[in-house]
Parts: C-alpha cells; structure tokens; sequence
C-alpha cells in the first residue's frame, strides 16, 4: 500500500473579493498517489491547484508537505515551486527559446546549475518525454502536443516530489492529446505523485488511482475510479457523468 501522505491539506479557503471559490477542502495525497479532480467549470479545481503550490494565496487553512506547513509566511516559494511541479493549460515556453534553453533557464536560475550540467539533465529530460531530436527547435517549430511534453520536461528538470496538471490537455487538437497523455501515464509507472485536472473521463478512469469530484468549492465525493463511474452516490456526480457520456 501506499506511503504516509505526502500532501495534507486542511481547511483551504481562497476568496476573490466578496467570492469565496475554495470553501474550506480537505485533502491528503499519498506518496505515489494519482488524484484526478473532476468537476464543472467555476468549481474551484484550478484556484485549488494553484493554491497548492503557492501560485495563489490561500485565505486561510494549511498546507503541508511531507510533514512541512508550506503556508506560512516564511515559507520559500521557490523551494516550494521546485518540490511541487506544474503544468499549465497554455505551455508557456519562451518563444525565442529553444526546447532545450527553455528546460536548462529553469535548472540555471533555480538549482543554479552551470550549463554544462543543465545541458546535461535537460537531454535526460527531453528523452523521457520522446523529443530529444527536438532539443534545439523553436516552440513555433513544435506541434502543440510537442509544446506541451516540452512544458513538462522543463517542470521534471528539477525534479519535484509532487507534479500538479492543470487541464494539460485542453489546448491541443484531438490527434495530440494521447502523446501527452502517454507521458503522464509514464510518469504514473515511475510512482510520481499527480494531482491532476482533467475533462479526459476515459484517461481519469485508467491512470487514477482515486477520482474526487468537486462542486462550488467543495469536496462532494471522492472514491476509486470503479466507485465514481460506476455506482457514484453524490447527484452532483451522477450529473457530471451523464453530461460528458451524453456527448
């Protein structure tokens, strides 16, 4: 069975002025884990990833990694961000940056590599996600799936103990999901911990190892992909399904 939990999280709350998107979830994530979140749009998914490591202030609740509350005001945000990796909905490469400059700018400015070893992991990198043929192409050179293992590659560089995808396939054209989808899938077999933001019902159903369905800023059910697709008990839940089966 799996470890003690690496990500605990307890009580989160985030307000954007009077609107209150996070409504006080609790959550914790095995070592190892693959938590897929579900839900609608405006149920509170992506500000709750982004709360996790930092890129949005929680209002109030804690969180805490292996142990380690990384909430608190002297906390080190960019330890933070090394430890819990992200991947974005949109790439966000550097254009006038090849796919190799793009990983090794990350490794250089956070581990504080020389170039030589920065050059080094980001072939290692760019290897594990199928593209080091691509290392010195151009973003506008690279297909959208392309663009997307890319993103990843540079967030595995620094080898983080958690990765967190927001919606990483959103963007791509059909024929290009399952290439970074396999690689997730990849990620899976070497027991990355994943917390993942996805519409890919049929990808949530393999690779995850727990579904938790959220609804206006709330947990409303969470269970093994067999218990949410096939005998969920939340009516929130069983609307979702039937909306994106019904397509």
């Amino acid at each position: 069975m799996k470890s003690d939990p690496i990500i605990e999280i307890v009580g989160l709350r985030k307000s954007f002025g009077h609107e209150e998107v996070l409504k006080g979830v609790d959550l914790s994530v095995d070592s190892g884990e693959v938590v897929v979140l579900l839900g609608s749009s405006g149920s509170g998914k992506s500000t709750f990833l982004r709360c996790i490591n930092r890129l949005e202030e929680p209002s109030s609740g804690t969180i805490a990694l292996n142990g380690e509350v990384i909430t608190s005001a002297s906390t080190n945000l960019r330890d933070v961000r090394k430890k819990i990796g992200m991947v974005f909905q949109s790439f966000n490469l550097y254009p006038h940056l090849t796919a190799l400059k793009n990983i090794t700018l990350a490794l250089r400015l956070s581990l504080r590599q020389d170039r030589r070893t920065a050059d080094e992991q980001a072939m290692r990198m760019l290897a594990q996600v199928g593209l080091e043929n691509k290392a010195h192409a151009y973003p506008a050179e690279l297909s959208g799936g392309q663009q997307q293992r890319v993103a990843i590659a540079r967030a595995l560089a620094l080898e983080p103990q958690v990765m967190l995808f927001d919606e990483p396939t959103s963007a791509l054209d059909p024929e290009l999901v399952g290439s970074v989808l396999e690689v997730i899938r990849l990620l899976r077999e070497r027991n990355m911990t994943m917390i993942i933001v996805t519409h890919e019902l049929g990808f949530a159903r393999e690779a995850a190892d727990r579904i938790v369905m959220m609804d206006q800023g709330g947990i409303v059910e969470q269970g093994t992909p067999e218990q949410i697709f096939t005998t969920p008990t939340h009516q929130r839940t069983r609307e979702f399904l039937k909306h994106f089966n019904g397509r």
